[in-house]
């Protein structure tokens, strides 16, 4: 077997555990984003702005 193939071999192998990794990742953080708290809109902020300032 060719070094080069030897090489790919590796490389694709790294690629497919990158993947692995990021899926888990992903399914990870989907289970964080739960305990986060939602963000309000920008209108929602702005209206809370303006009645903190009096208006």
């Amino acid at each position: 077997m060719p070094i080069v193939d030897i090489v790919s071999d590796q490389i694709k192998d790294a690629m497919r555990a990158r993947d692995e990794m990021a899926a888990a990742e992903r399914a990870e953080l989907k289970v964080v984003e739960e305990f986060l708290p939602k963000l309000a809109d920008e209108e929602t902020t702005r209206a809370w702005v303006r009645e903190a300032l009096g208006g």
